[in-house]
C-alpha cells in the first residue's frame, strides 16, 4: 500500500510540474495528504508487534487525519472565503485540532521528538504570552485565532514551507533517487577515483570530490554519508587513517552536499523564495562559497595525509572509468539538462526536475533498447518509493515549522527578536553575528536543517539586513551555521552517521569533523564582511574577494591541521596564521595588508625550515 501511494503521489507531482501546479491550497493539501499516508503506513510496515498494538492504532488515526483534514481544504478548491477563516464552525474546529496533532505526530515519526518539543514551547508561549516578562510578553491569543491562522490561512500548516515543498523539493528529490537508482552513484564515484585516486591520501581525497558530486544529485548530509562513506572509509582505514578521522572526512564532505549546486538542499528553495530571486540565480551565487568549502576539507585531508606519511591509491586498484562511462555516460545528460534549465533558461525547480527526470528515463530505456538489456523497472518503483519516503519526512517538517512560523507571526516574536539582538548587541554587528550562528548552531542540533534554516530565517536574519548587511550574505550566514551543527557535537547527526560506518567514537568524529570542516565556521562571516565572495560586486571586487577567501580558508586549514610541507607547524607559526586570517576578512582594510605579510612570512619561514630539515636528513643519510 505505501508503494502503490508513494507511486501515486509521484505521478501527480510529476505531472502538475509538466502542466502546472494546482491553485491556491489544493497542491499543499494533496501534498501533505499523501506525506501523511506514507508516513502511517510506514508506520504500520514497520510494527514489530504481531498482535494489533496502540502504535498500529496511532499508525490508522495519523492515516485518516492526515487525509480528513487535507480533503477539507482541497475541496474548497484552494479558495477560502473570511467567513470561513474568520470565525471557524464546530466542524473546523475539531479539524483544525485534528490537523495539528496529525502534523505533530507524523513529525515525530518522520525526524523524532526534537521539532516537536519545539512546536510544542510555542504553542505554549502563544497562550502563556501574559506571564512572560518584558519584551517576550504579549497579550496572547484565543485558540480561535490560532486554530484559524494554522489551519487555514498561508500563515501556518499551508503556507510558503509546504507550498515549496510540494512544488520545488519533492521533483529533485524523485529526480535524486531515481538517478541514484540508474547508476548515478557509481558514475560519481568512478570519476572521482579516476581524478583524485592517485594523490597522496588519495582515497580521502575521492571521498571529498564523491561527496561534492554525490550531493548534486542527493542535497542530504546523512544519505550522502552513508552512500559515499560506506564505500570510502573502509578504504582509507585500509591506506592508514584512522577510524574517527575516516569517518569526519566523509561527515564534513557530506553535509558540504547541501550546499553544493545545482540541487542544494531543500533549504535553498526556500532560501530563493525569502530573498525573491530565482533559485538559477541562487545557485550561482552560492558555487564560489561552495567549491571554497570543499576545497578546504580537501586541504585538510592533505595535510593528514602527510602528517601520517601516506600515499595515494595503487594504479591496479583504480577501476577504469572508462568502462564505468561506456556503460553510463548518458546518464550526464539529464545533469546537464537540470543545469541549463535551472541556470541558463531560469526554469523553477520543480518543472527543471521534472524535464531532467524525463530525460533520464528517456536515456535509461534508449540505453536497454540499444544494449539489449532488461530496463530496471524495479528499481524505478523502488527509487520512487524510496524518494517519496525521504520527501514525505521533509514535507511533515515544513508542515511542522508553519505552525512555528504561524505562532511568531501571531505573538510579533520576530519583531521582538530584532529588538532583542539590537539591544544585547548595542548595534555591534559582531556581536549581532556571533548570537545569530549560536542560535542557528543550537537549533540545528535539535531540527533538520530545512526547519532550523527556516526558523532562524525568521528570527535572526531579519536584524542582520536591518543592520545593514547584505540579504543574502545574512540567509546564507544562518543555513551555513544551521548546517554546520550536523557535525558539530553534541549532538551532531552527519558525523554519527559516518561514526557508526567507520566504528569509531561519534563525539570524537564529530569533534575531528568540526575541526576538518572550518570553513563552515569562517566562511559565512567572510561573507558577511565581503559579499563579493556570493558575487555581489563588480568584476574586480568579486575576484579580489574570492583570493582572500582562498588564501584565508587555506591558511586556516594548515593552523588549525598543524601540518606544512612535511613538517610540523609549531604554536606560534599557528598563532600568527590564526590571527592574522581573522585581521584579513574584518572590514578594516588597513589592516590587510601587514597580515598578508605576516602570513607570508609565516610561510616563507617555514619553507625554509622544511628545506634544512630535508638538507640535514639527506647529509645524514649520507
Amino acid at each position: 500500500m505505501m508503494t502503490v501511494v508513494a507511486i501515486i503521489m509521484v505521478l501527480f507531482h510529476e505531472y502538475t510540474m509538466a502542466t502546472i501546479p494546482l491553485t491556491g491550497f489544493m497542491q499543499t493539501s494533496l501534498h501533505l495528504c499523501l506525506a501523511i499516508t506514507i508516513i502511517g503506513l510506514n508506520g504500520l510496515a514497520v510494527s514489530k508487534n504481531p498482535k494489533f498494538c496502540f502504535s498500529d492504532f496511532a499508525s490508522i488515526l495519523l492515516i485518516l487525519g492526515g487525509i480528513v483534514t487535507n480533503m477539507r481544504i482541497f475541496l474548497t478548491g484552494g479558495v477560502l472565503p473570511p467567513s470561513v477563516t474568520i470565525r471557524l464552525s464546530t466542524a473546523d474546529t475539531l479539524l483544525a485540532i485534528l490537523a495539528i496533532a496529525a502534523v505533530l505526530l507524523a513529525t515525530k515519526r518522520a525526524i523524532g521528538l526534537s521539532m516537536v518539543m519545539v512546536a510544542a514551547a510555542f504553542i505554549a508561549y502563544n497562550f502563556l504570552g501574559p506571564i512572560f516578562p518584558g519584551f517576550l510578553g504579549h497579550d496572547g491569543a484565543s485558540l480561535q485565532r490560532l486554530l484559524s491562522l494554522t489551519y487555514l490561512t498561508v500563515q501556518g500548516i499551508q503556507g510558503t514551507a509546504l507550498a515549496i515543498s510540494a512544488t520545488e523539493i519533492f521533483p529533485l528529490m524523485i529526480y535524486g533517487a531515481v538517478m541514484i537508482a540508474f547508476g548515478g552513484g557509481d558514475l560519481m564515484m568512478g570519476i572521482s577515483q579516476k581524478a583524485f585516486g592517485r594523490m597522496r591520501g588519495g582515497i580521502a581525497k575521492v571521498s571529498v570530490l564523491a561527496s561534492a558530486l554525490f550531493g548534486m544529485i542527493s542535497g542530504a548530509g546523512p544519505a550522502n554519508a552513508a552512500a559515499t562513506g560506506s564505500f570510502t572509509i573502509p578504504m582509507m582505514k585500509q591506506t592508514g587513517y584512522t577510524s574517527h578521522f575516516s569517518g569526519a572526512v566523509v561527515a564534513c564532505a557530506a553535509i558540504g552536499g547541501q550546499i553544493m549546486p545545482p540541487v542544494m538542499g531543500a533549504s535553498a528553495f526556500i532560501m530563493a523564495e525569502y530573498l525573491g530571486i530565482s533559485y538559477g540565480l541562487l545557485t550561482l551565487v552560492a558555487l564560489p562559497a561552495a567549491l571554497l568549502y570543499f576545497f578546504t576539507v580537501f586541504i585538510a585531508t592533505d595535510i593528514e595525509a602527510q602528517k601520517l606519511n601516506l600515499q595515494g591509491m595503487k594504479r591496479e586498484e583504480i577501476p577504469e572509468l572508462r568502462p564505468v562511462l561506456q556503460k553510463r555516460w548518458y546518464l550526464l545528460l539529464s545533469i546537464a539538462t537540470l543545469i541549463v534549465l535551472l541556470v541558463g533558461f531560469r526554469f523553477g525547480p520543480g518543472a527543471s526536475g521534472f524535464y531532467a527526470t524525463l530525460v533520464l528515463l528517456v536515456s535509461e530505456i534508449a540505453a536497454s533498447i540499444v544494449k539489449k538489456r532488461k530496463f530496471e523497472f524495479r528499481n524505478l518503483i523502488e527509487s520512487c518509493t524510496s524518494g517519496a519516503h525521504a520527501a514525505c519526512n521533509i514535507a511533515v517538517s515544513c508542515a511542522c515549522a508553519g505552525i512555528i512560523l504561524g505562532i511568531v507571526d501571531l505573538t510579533g516574536l520576530a519583531i521582538k527578536m530584532t529588538s532583542l539582538m539590537v539591544v544585547i548587541s548595542g548595534g555591534n554587528i559582531y556581536i549581532m553575528l556571533i548570537m545569530a550562528a549560536i542560535a542557528s548552531l543550537i537549533m540545528g542540533m535539535a531540527l533538520p536543517t530545512v526547519a532550523c534554516y527556516i526558523i532562524v530565517a525568521a528570527l535572526a536574519v531579519p536584524p542582520l539586513v536591518s543592520a545593514g548587511v547584505n540579504p543574502i550574505s545574512a540567509h546564507i550566514f544562518a543555513f551555513y551555521f544551521g548546517l554546520i551543527s550536523n557535525i558539530t557535537p553534541p549532538v551532531a547527526l552527519t558525523a554519527f552517521v559516518a561514526a557508526g560506518i567507520a566504528e569509531a567514537s561519534p563525539i570524537k568524529t564529530a569533534a575531528t569533523a568540526t575541526k576538518l570542516g572550518i570553513a563552515g565556521f569562517v566562511v559565512p562571516f567572510m561573507i558577511v564582511f565581503d559579499p563579493s565572495i556570493v558575487l555581489q560586486g563588480t568584476v574586480s571586487e568579486i575576484a579580489i574577494g574570492l583570493l582572500n577567501v582562498v588564501f584565508v580558508s587555506t591558511t586556516l586549514a594548515v593552523a588549525f591541521g598543524g601540518y606544512w610541507n612535511n613538517l610540523k607547524v609549531n604554536i606560534v607559526e599557528r598563532a600568527v596564521m590564526i590571527g592574522s586570517s581573522i585581521l584579513i576578512f574584518m572590514p578594516y582594510t588597513a589592516l590587510n595588508i601587514p597580515a598578508y605579510f605576516a602570513i607570508s612570512g609565516v610561510y616563507v619561514y617555514h619553507y625554509h625550515k622544511s628545506k634544512r630539515v630535508k638538507n640535514r636528513v639527506a647529509s645524514e643519510i649520507l
